[in-house]
């Protein structure tokens, strides 16, 4: 829960090619306030998984190539 909102959190993983996945984030907010605080959490929300996932790939490269 975050005030009155609740976030649900869940993700799909979908293999392209045997070296590409596609990963999907779902998020759903239920509750008062969902459109406001929800627009805000996503845009919060949507850079750290940007950094994070830019983090991950580099980690999983750096560990195939040693």
């Amino acid at each position: 829960p975050l005030l009155w909102l609740t976030c649900h959190y869940d993700h799909l993983f979908e293999e392209l090619n045997p070296t590409q996945t596609k990963i999907t984030f779902v998020i759903e907010g239920k509750g008062f306030g969902k459109s406001v605080i929800g627009r805000f959490f996503a845009k919060i929300y949507s850079k750290d998984l940007d950094r994070a996932i830019s983090m991950l790939i580099q980690e999983m490269n750096a560990s195939r190539v040693s």
